[in-house]
C-alpha cells in the first residue's frame, strides 16, 4: 500500500481486511505462552545463609596459618562439594536416587541438582584497621536450592550446609596440621644441620687454635719473646766460638808430651832414622839400630798408624830410589816415579803437626796440654748444645711465622664458619616459633576458634514454587503475541502492491474517480477464501498442540 499516513479509520480498516493475519500469529504465540506458563513444573526454591566469622583470637596476638580469602576458600569448597560423589551421595540422602539406579539416571539426577544449586557470595565494604583504606570483603555466602519438592530441596540445602561447614573446618585443620608438620620437619633439619656445623666448627678451632684470630696478639708475644732468645743464642754461640779459637790456639801451641815421654822419644828416633837413611845403606849398624829402638817404642805406645808409617813408608821408598838408580839413569820412568813419591810422602810428613799423633795406649803428660784440651771439650759441648737449642728457636721461630701468616685466611674460614652457624641457629629458632604458632592455630581450628563459617539463616521448607512466575509468563507471552499480529498485519500490507480506496486513486492520479464499481464474488473467490481460512485454522491448530506437546514434554518427561 503506497498510503504515507494512517489515520485511525485507516487501521481499522486495515484490520478488518486483515484480521486472519492478525489473529492467527497472536494466537499461536499466546497459546505456546499458555502452555509455557502451564507447562513448565514448578520448582521449589530453598535457601541457606552461612557467615564468614572471622577468629576469636586477635591476629596481631595469634596469626592464623590458614591464609586464604574467604571468596577463594568457598569456591575451592564449592568444586570439592559439586563432585560426582558427593552430589550423588547427597541425591541417596534425598531419595532421589536409589540403590538400583542406573548409571544414567545418577548422571541425569547430579546434573540436574548442580544446575539448580547456586552459591552467591554476600560482599561488603570494610576499612582495614591496619591501613585504614576501604575494601571489599566477603562476610557472607547464600546457597539457593531448587527442586519440584520442597522437601527435597530443604534437605539438599541442608546436606549442602553441612558439607560447607564440615569440610571448612576439616581443610583448614588439614592445612594447620600440614604447615605444623611442614615446621617440625624444617625444624629437625636445621637441628642436624647445626650439629654438624657445631661439629665442623669445633674440629676447626682444634686443628687451629693456635692461629685463631684471638691468639694473635699471644702468638706476637711469643714471637718476640722467642727472638729475644733467639738473639741471646746467637751472642752465646758468638762468645763461645771466640773462647775455643783462643783454647785451639793455646792447644796448639803446647805439647802434648813431656821431653820423657815415649812418643817424643819415638818421633825422635823416627826424624834420626830418616836422616840416616838418607846418608847411609839399609844394611848400615846405625839404620839397623835406630830401627830396632823405634820397633821397642811401638810395642811400647801401640802405635799402628800415622806419622810412624808415613816414616817407614819414606825410608822404604827412598831404598828403591837408591836400588833403581844403580840400574837406571835419572831419566828412567820408574826413577822418576820414585823421586816423586819421595816428595809426596816428605810434603805429607811436613804437614803432620808435631804432637798431633795420639795413641789409644799413651795419653798425654802435659798438665798445660790437658787442663787446655778439656777447657776446649767442655766449649765444644756447650757449643753443640748451644746450637741446637738455636736450632729448636729457629724451628719455633718460623712456626710463629706461619701461624701469623695463616692467621686471615683461618680468620676468614672462622668467620665463614661462624656466619653459617649463626644462620643456621637464627633460621632455627624463626622456625621454632613459627613450629609453635603453627602448633597452636591448629589448637585453635579444632576448637573452632578460628576463621569459620557460622549457619544463621537454616534453609526453611518452601510453600510456594518459587518458578515458574507464570503471571509474568503470560503477560509477556500476550505483549508478544499482540506484537507478532501487529508485525504480521504490517508486514502484509507493506508487501501487498494493490490499490484500494478513494485515497489509493487520489495518491496515484492526484484527482478523485469519476465513479465506484463495487466488487463483485464469484464462486472461485469464495473457493479461495475458504481454503485461505482452512490454511489459518491449520496454523493455529498446529500451533495448539505444540503447546501442549511441550506442557506434556516439560511436565511428565
Amino acid at each position: 500500500m503506497n498510503q504515507s499516513a494512517f489515520k485511525l479509520n485507516d487501521v481499522i480498516v486495515i484490520l478488518r481486511r486483515r484480521k486472519m493475519q492478525f489473529l492467527i500469529p497472536g494466537a499461536v504465540i499466546f497459546f505456546i505462552s499458555i502452555g509455557i506458563a502451564f507447562g513448565l513444573p514448578p520448582l521449589y526454591q530453598s535457601k541457606a545463609r552461612i557467615l564468614v566469622e572471622q577468629q576469636e583470637i586477635p591476629e596481631e596476638l595469634l596469626s592464623s596459618t590458614v591464609q586464604t580469602y574467604a571468596a577463594e576458600r568457598i569456591a575451592t569448597l564449592k568444586q570439592h562439594i559439586m563432585s560426582f560423589e558427593q552430589l550423588k551421595a547427597l541425591a541417596r540422602k534425598a531419595s532421589l536416587l536409589s540403590e538400583n539406579s542406573s548409571y544414567n539416571e545418577e548422571i541425569e539426577v547430579v546434573k540436574r541438582i548442580k544446575n539448580n544449586t547456586r552459591v552467591e557470595p554476600v560482599y561488603a565494604e570494610v576499612t582495614d584497621p591496619r591501613t585504614g583504606r576501604s575494601r571489599t570483603v566477603t562476610i557472607a555466602f547464600d546457597i539457593f536450592v531448587s527442586s519440584s519438592s520442597p522437601k527435597s530441596a530443604q534437605i539438599i540445602a541442608k546436606e549442602l550446609v553441612e558439607l560447607y561447614l564440615n569440610l571448612n573446618k576439616k581443610f583448614r585443620i588439614e592445612q594447620a596440621n600440614s604447615s605444623a608438620k611442614f615446621f617440625a620437619e624444617e625444624a629437625q633439619r636445621l637441628s642436624s644441620l647445626i650439629s654438624k656445623l657445631e661439629a665442623e666448627y669445633a674440629r676447626f678451632k682444634e686443628k687451629n687454635v693456635a692461629r685463631l684470630p684471638e691468639m694473635m696478639a699471644l702468638n706476637m708475644s711469643l714471637l718476640e719473646r722467642t727472638e729475644d732468645q733467639y738473639e741471646e743464642i746467637e751472642k752465646t754461640i758468638r762468645e763461645l766460638k771466640e773462647q775455643r779459637i783462643a783454647l785451639a790456639s793455646q792447644l796448639s801451641q803446647t805439647q802434648p808430651y813431656s821431653e820423657e815421654s815415649p812418643v817424643v822419644q819415638l818421633k825422635r828416633l823416627q826424624m834420626e832414622l830418616l836422616s840416616a837413611s838418607a846418608k847411609y845403606s839399609p844394611n848400615h849398624p846405625d839404620i839397623a839400630r835406630l830401627e830396632q829402638e823405634i820397633a821397642i817404642l811401638k810395642d811400647e805406645i801401640g802405635d799402628e798408624k800415622g806419622e810412624s808409617k808415613l816414616v817407614e813408608k819414606l825410608v822404604f821408598t827412598r831404598d828403591e830410589l837408591a836400588k833403581a838408580r844403580t840400574r837406571y839413569s835419572e831419566q828412567h820412568p820408574d826413577v822418576t816415579r820414585l823421586k816423586n813419591e819421595v816428595a809426596t810422602l816428605e810434603a805429607a810428613l811436613k804437614e803432620i803437626p808435631e804432637g798431633a799423633e795420639q795413641t789409644s795406649q799413651i795419653k798425654s803428660d802435659n798438665p798445660s796440654y790437658i787442663s787446655f784440651k778439656a777447657q776446649l771439650d767442655a766449649v765444644d759441648i756447650q757449643l753443640a748444645s748451644e746450637k741446637n737449642k738455636r736450632a729448636r728457636i729457629q724451628e719455633k721461630l718460623n712456626e710463629l711465622e706461619r701461624r701469623i701468616q695463616q692467621m686471615p685466611q683461618v680468620e676468614q674460614t672462622t668467620l665463614e664458619l661462624k656466619r653459617n652457624y649463626e644462620n643456621a641457629v637464627k633460621k632455627y629458632h624463626e622456625i621454632k616459633d613459627k613450629q609453635l604458632n603453627a602448633q597452636i592455630a591448629t589448637q585453635m581450628e579444632e576448637e573452632g576458634k578460628g576463621e569459620h563459617f557460622v549457619l544463621i539463616a537454616p534453609p526453611q521448607l518452601a510453600e510456594e514454587p518459587s518458578s515458574p512466575n507464570r503471571p509474568a509468563i503470560l503477560f509477556l507471552g500476550m505483549v508478544i503475541s499482540f506484537s507478532s499480529g501487529v508485525g504480521v498485519v504490517a508486514l502484509t500490507e507493506y508487501l501487498d502492491q494493490k490499490v484500494r480506496g478513494i485515497k489509493g486513486v487520489k495518491t496515484i492520479f492526484s484527482s478523485p474517480p469519476l465513479g465506484i464499481i463495487p466488487y463483485a464474488e464469484n464462486s472461485q473467490d469464495r473457493r479461495r477464501q475458504r481454503k485461505v481460512r482452512i490454511y489459518y485454522l491449520l496454523i493455529a491448530l498446529v500451533g495448539i498442540g505444540l503447546a501442549f506437546a511441550f506442557i506434556y514434554f516439560v511436565r511428565y518427561r
